[in-house]
């Protein structure tokens, strides 16, 4: 917010400045999950060895990647490929059968990253006489413009960095085709799952679909499965009985859980409507009670603060991440039904009508209320996610940092914030080259699609 302020709008703005002062932050669920590697030494630089990774996080992050520690960034670029070794498989010989000749090469997959600078700026002064009519506030409001920028950062750094990520395949500033931006080709999930529909994988109407490497083709594939979900009735909607079926489905795709005190669990994120729908049913409500009784049990305190525990599932009700989704026509618009066979889009998150994005940074717009969930049912579908470790990776050129700028004979100042980096969603290609790669593996999330209309929030 500038200072450029008329008289009669001074005392408004101080009366408000102290609840701005005091204005909750923003906090990510996820980012209590997070973990940040020890910088690349220089021997592992010259051995391109990355930092050890911590097996129990959701997200990794490397900073000063293709650097070493304390001493810039050597070589360095703004694209990154991750060799992964593929564990090795194989029954051997026995006895002294000959063994030479009957072993493979060595295969490898690869991660790509990306690494882009963000800015953003503030006007902390816009002239002397805008202050001297807010007096004391406007130099308590000046002194906030750094925490409000950095705030703001964390913000837009949870949704169009790491979700963007994990929805996406890479982050907003990665992905987009703005001033500045690479236009990579976004990807979307490739272990996307439509539970209550029939187990296995098709183009269509099974609960995962054919991934291709062509983008468009695959996310028709989507948004046409998503669109047979409200036809499911109970069977498409958040259940116990669906949390079995998720549990089947990440043995099925091989998520690697995280490891917590011996024990195997799941990290499960769902938006309130999905939350509330498991609360609708008996079996469901029945466990809350065993949670309870383990609730104060210090060994499960990683998870200590989630809604409930189901099986190896610790379920947290959030609203980043867990979102609404929108199957529906080429540039069409969300409030326009899309049948089956004319579905080729599939949007992530709060979107206007014309399925134009919100800006999630902004504080106020944290979901869309759709009254016209009766006349088109594909308004109800919400995506939650069943997480294991390593699920994103970051890379980190340069943390964030602020900037003075003063002008106009230091009359007017600017502070501004930059930092330069990216998020990718851990996906193992068998090329080098997304585009060319004709297998891709996530063994880390799952995200899921269910029916799951307002009413029941209206209804707790």
């Amino acid at each position: 917010m500038g200072m450029a302020v008329s008289r009669t709008a001074a005392l408004n703005i101080a009366i408000l400045a102290r609840k701005l002062l005091r204005q909750k932050r923003q906090k990510f669920v996820m980012s209590r999950f997070a973990h940040t590697t020890e910088k690349q030494t220089e021997v592992q630089a010259a051995r391109n060895i990355w930092p050890s990774m911590n097996a129990n996080a959701l997200i990794n992050t490397i900073p000063y990647p293709g650097g070493y520690a304390n001493k810039g960034v050597k070589g360095g670029g703004d694209r990154h490929v991750i060799p992964q070794l593929r564990a090795l498989s194989g029954k051997g010989v026995s006895g002294d059968t000959v063994v030479l000749g009957t072993g493979g090469e060595n295969e490898l997959d690869y991660v790509e990253l990306f690494v882009n600078q963000k800015r953003w700026e503030h006007q902390v002064k816009v002239g002397t006489m805008p202050e001297i009519r807010l007096g004391e506030w406007a130099e308590q409001m000046a002194q906030q413009v750094g925490p409000e920028l950095a705030d703001l950062f964390m913000r837009w750094e949870s949704w169009y960095s790491i979700m963007y990520a994990l929805t996406r395949g890479y982050s907003e500033h990665i992905i987009g085709s703005g001033a500045g931006e690479f236009e990579i080709v976004e990807r979307h999930h490739p272990n996307m799952c439509f539970p209550g529909l029939p187990f296995g994988t098709a183009t269509g109407g099974k609960s995962f679909c054919t991934w291709s490497a062509t983008t468009a083709t695959y996310e028709q594939y989507l948004a046409r499965n998503a669109c047979r979900l409200p036809e499911g009735g109970s069977q498409t909607q958040m259940s116990a009985q669906i949390l079995r079926i998720l549990e089947n489905s990440a043995e099925e795709k091989r998520l690697t859980p995280f490891n917590i005190g011996g024990q195997e669990r799941f990290l499960v994120m769902v938006t309130p409507d999905q939350w509330h729908q498991l609360l609708s049913d008996p079996e469901f409500r029945g466990s809350l009670q065993h949670w309870a009784n383990q609730a104060n049990d210090q060994s499960k305190v990683y998870f200590s603060d989630a809604q409930a525990l189901f099986s190896r599932f610790a379920i947290f009700k959030s609203r980043f991440g867990p979102c609404e989704v929108y199957p529906h026509k080429e540039d069409g618009d969300i409030t326009t039904v899309a049948a089956l066979d004319d579905a080729t889009k599939l949007e992530y998150g709060p979107l206007t009508a014309t399925a134009t994005e919100r800006d999630l940074t902004d504080v106020t717009i944290f979901r869309t209320l759709n009254a016209d969930e009766e006349a088109n049912p594909n308004l109800r579908l919400r995506m939650g996610w069943v997480f294991g470790t390593q699920a994103a990776m970051g890379m980190e050129c340069k943390p964030m940092t602020f900037k003075t700028e003063e002008w106009d004979y230091e009359n007017k100042k600017a502070k501004a914030l930059a930092w330069v980096g990216g998020h990718a969603r851990c996906d193992f290609y068998n090329n080098m080259s997304p585009a060319s790669a004709t297998a891709i593996e996530n063994t880390s999330s799952m995200p899921f699609i269910t029916d799951s209309p307002l009413e029941f929030v209206a209804a707790a």
